[in-house]
This record gives structure tokens, sequence and C-alpha cells, in this order.
């Protein structure tokens, strides 16, 4: 099960603001070492982003299985089975999950043996979906 850590490196811990002001630098006649160093992006990432021409905010971590218009679809789904049934057990969220990914053809890493999205999954999820609900009462 994940657990909640505290964060002790300093990667990505700079900002798309400072990757712009770091390419109009660049842009002024700054070489691409000395605006690395002075916004405090490292060399490597700052070369990298201004050769695929990326501004967007550094990312850590997996990237999600699916897109929010696509998390949204699958609550819905979810909600239907259950409100036809008596309710919805766990695995069998987990496993119309895996089969919405695999008619999606969407990239993911859920059991293809048990043909499940994992424990893992699910927890965050309801994790999530209880924070948005506190957020819906305030």
């Amino acid at each position: 099960m994940p657990k909640v850590r505290v964060r002790t490196t300093e990667k990505a811990s700079w900002c798309s603001d400072s990757l712009n002001k770091a390419i109009q630098l660049i842009d002024g006649g700054s070489s691409i070492r000395n605006a690395a160093k002075v916004m405090g992006i490292p060399f490597s990432s700052l070369q990298k982003r201004i050769k695929k021409g990326s501004t967007l905010a550094p990312h850590l971590g997996r990237f999600t299985v699916f897109s929010r218009e696509e998390e949204a679809e699958l609550a819905n789904l979810v909600k239907k089975r259950a409100n036809i049934f008596y309710g919805c057990t766990a695995n069998q969220i987990r496993r119309v999950t895996f089969e919405y990914a695999e008619k999606l053809n969407v990239k993911h890493n859920f059991n293809q043996a048990s043909k499940m999205a994992g424990r893992d999954w699910l927890h965050e999820k309801r994790k999530h979906g209880k924070a948005k609900d506190k957020e819906k009462r305030l």
C-alpha cells in the first residue's frame, strides 16, 4: 500500500516561471549554463527543455492512467453498475477499470493475469474521491 512520505529531494524544485525567465535570459544573449545557474534550474534540464521547446513544469513520478474526462466516465460507469445491482465490491470496480482501460487502449500497468486494476490504484481513487466530497461540502 502506498505510504505518505516527506519529500527528501531537491529534484524538480523549480517551476515553469523560472523556466520561462531562463529562456528570456538566453534569448537576451546569456549562455544556457549561466541562465541555468541564475534561475536555479539544472543545466541538462534547461538544455533538454529548450531543445524540445517544452515550457511545462517538471513532473516526478508516474503519469496517470486516465484523463479527467475518462475518469469521470469511468465513475459514471461504476455508479450505473452499482445502481443495477446492489452496489459493487472492490474487485468488481477493479475489474471494470481494467476492462475500461483495455477498451480505450490506454497504456496501463494493471495486472494482465488477474485482469484487474491494483489495490493501490483503487485506494488512491477512493482517497481522492473523499477529498473531493469534503471540498464540495465546504
